[in-house]
């Protein structure tokens, strides 16, 4: 999974989603090697959520921000 125009900087306001599925019973791990997001100003603009479920109403199970 990749950020659109990755390795160089994405566009302003972008907004992606993917949806990642398992067989019933099975079980997805994430992990990371690079995680770059923007803050501005001492504050966090961007955030990279993984959520259980199709929709953005999904359970929150882990949230990525700039610290």
């Amino acid at each position: 999974i990749t950020s659109p125009n990755f390795p160089q900087d994405y566009p302003n306001n972008a907004e992606c989603t993917w949806n990642i599925e398992a067989p019933e019973g099975h079980y997805v791990s994430l992990t990371f090697n690079i995680l770059e997001v923007e803050a501005y100003e001492g504050k966090c603009i961007d955030v990279v959520e993984v959520k259980d479920g199709a929709t953005s109403n999904g359970e929150l199970l882990g949230k990525g921000i700039r610290r």
